[in-house]
């Protein structure tokens, strides 16, 4: 059967939906050579014509399961609403993949594989990036790296040609940092990291995740022949010449959120920390894009709910997983 594991393993494919529908459109019909066993939706809209939209889809894809939010929970609280819905199908394989990644052939297979020989593991994508699916692609993801002394992630050899790093990288290998755009686990290594941390809404989860399965002994891998093509910011972009407002916010608040909580309370007056948030802060000034002046106020109010939450956090009883 077309997406079952060799050892009969459900496969699950999870993918959280804002206003995404047609870009999980396009990356459904990606999956037409190889598609898992059941395809979950988890819509974070609110709106009742993107949900028919949604709903539509089952048309050509008899497997697929919308589940309706009643409010945005965000990206990873998402997430674990639609694995915790769909644990019931266990033993069970979980693809976690992006509205705007369109999965080349052979992916799903690949992560499966990778699944199956590694207990106690989260297996990334190859992620790349180009005008189109079909274009020349460069590098955005293979591996990459976090540093919660300085608050920062990277991806090695951003925008190198893709196809010279294939040829010379073996069939799986460890990466302390994955991304949340693809990768598949098991539901008893979600089950032991607890899932996503669900206060940050969107960003730094995969960072902080990524800590967790490291403190854990769990692997963080990649597979080489499970390649995604990655339309970097789609899902909330909604047009914009650039990253979003929503994504400088996010993205500027939790990295003092999941870094601070790790530094405490010094991250704050640490000068390393200072310059990589003017090097934030100012990006969508140097960036050529709309409304520059908008999305630098917004990573200033992002980094300034940062600072407020790493000085005055929640109280425990406030914060998910």
């Amino acid at each position: 059967m077309v997406g079952q594991a060799s050892s009969g393993v459900t496969t699950v494919c999870i993918v959280v939906n804002y206003f995404s529908s047609t870009m999980i459109e396009r990356c459904l019909e990606a999956m037409l050579t190889e598609l898992p066993n059941r395809i979950v939706i988890y819509d974070n809209s609110c709106d009742e014509s993107e949900y028919q939209n949604l709903e539509r889809l089952k048309l050509g894809y008899h497997n697929l399961e919308v589940l309706r939010g009643a409010k945005n929970l965000g990206f990873g609280a998402g997430v674990n609403a639609a694995i915790g819905h769909t644990a019931q199908y266990e033993p069970c394989i979980f693809w976690v993949l992006n509205p705007d990644a369109v999965p080349q052939p052979g992916c799903l297979n690949a992560l499966q594989e990778a699944v199956e020989a590694n207990e106690m593991c989260l297996v990334s994508s190859v992620v790349s990036f180009g005008e189109t699916p079909t274009a020349d692609q460069s590098i955005w993801f293979y591996r990459g790296g976090y540093d919660l002394i300085a608050g920062k992630v990277w991806h090695d050899d951003f925008r190198a040609p893709l196809n010279k790093m294939l040829e010379s990288q073996p069939k799986t290998w460890t990466t302390p940092f994955l991304p949340g755009t693809s990768f598949a686990t098991n539901l008893e290594t979600w089950e032991r990291l607890g899932g996503f941390r669900e206060d940050l809404f969107l960003y730094w989860e995969d960072v902080e995740l990524c800590e967790r399965a490291q403190k854990s002994s769990i692997k963080t891998l990649v597979a080489r022949d499970a390649l995604v093509w990655h339309g970097e910011g789609g899902t909330t972009n909604f047009g914009e010449d650039g990253h979003s407002k929503t994504y400088y916010y996010w993205m500027n608040k939790n990295r003092y959120v999941i870094s601070g909580t790790h530094s405490g309370r010094k991250f704050v007056g640490n000068p390393a920390v200072a310059w990589e948030t003017f090097k934030c802060i100012s990006r969508p000034l140097l960036t050529p894009q709309k409304d520059r002046l908008g999305k630098t106020w917004s990573a200033i109010r992002g980094t300034k709910d940062g600072i407020m939450a790493l000085l005055w956090p929640p109280r425990p009883s406030e914060v998910s997983k």
